[in-house]
Order: C-alpha cells, then structure tokens, then sequence
C-alpha cells in the first residue's frame, strides 16, 4: 500500500498527530506512555519511519512546533 511504512509504529493512545509544516517530519503525542515519537516523512513516497527513540514527556495532549505565541 503506497505511504504505509514496512515496519509496525507503535504508539500508545496518540493524543495529537502533527506534521511539520515542510512535510518531512510527523510527531505523535503518546498520552498513556508519556512520550513524543517523532518519525520521518519520505517526501518522495510519504511514507513513514521512525527518527530514534521516543521522548520521555509528562502527559502530552498538545504539540506545537517552533514560532512564538502570543
């Protein structure tokens, strides 16, 4: 199935899926294992891998990425 990565991703209760704006990077908040696993995007083929191990983050329900708020 074309953009369907090989190897099974795991993720845990993804609470938010985001893609970087350039399309190279997606990024999965795992609230039940409290982490972020990040994963590069083939622009080519789009299809998915992962870019090393997750992050250790305390309840993750909400990604933002880089900029300023306010």
């Amino acid at each position: 199935m074309p953009g369907v990565a090989q190897a099974v991703i795991v993720v845990n209760f993804p609470a938010e899926i985001l893609i970087s704006a350039d399309g190279r990077w997606m990024y999965a908040s795992n609230q039940n294992s409290n982490s972020v696993t990040a994963f590069r995007v083939d622009p080519a083929s789009g299809e998915i891998s992962p870019a090393g191990e997750p992050l250790a983050t305390p309840s993750p329900v909400c990604l933002l990425i880089g900029g300023t708020t306010g």
